[in-house]
């Protein structure tokens, strides 16, 4: 019988976790909002708040990883600009960024306006 070890293809997590969402503005363009979330290595003594995670109005997901709006870690961090493809959200692969920013990276994760989940619901 064949057996096969189990475990995580990344390595042991670094650093806390923080995220925060902003509110991006084209001030050329009427009606031009984007948000985003970032997710950062956070300062070791980040602590408070879990992130939630509205998935739809009425069910939230707490973040076992994610401390809302902690301090960032200082120093210059890679940066990932994350995608989440047709009819998704910003934070449909949030536990992929956390893991990213907890093994020190930056992760920038936006809405696609006009082709999120919510659009695609409301007709």
């Amino acid at each position: 019988m064949t057996e096969l070890a189990v475990d995580t293809p990344l390595e042991a997590p670094r650093h806390r976790v923080g995220r925060r969402t902003i509110r991006l503005v084209d001030g050329a363009r009427a009606g031009r909002t984007v948000e985003a979330d970032l997710w950062y290595p956070a300062v070791p003594e980040a602590t408070g708040r879990a992130s939630h995670y509205t998935i739809i109005p009425g069910v939230d997901v707490r973040s076992a990883l994610a401390h809302q709006d902690a301090g960032a870690a200082p120093g210059r961090w890679p940066v990932v600009l994350f995608s989440h493809g047709r009819t998704g959200t910003r934070i449909s692969y949030s536990m992929l960024c956390e893991a990213l920013a907890a093994r020190g990276t930056v992760v920038v994760s936006a809405d696609h306006p006009g082709d999120r989940l919510a659009d695609w619901l409301s007709g």
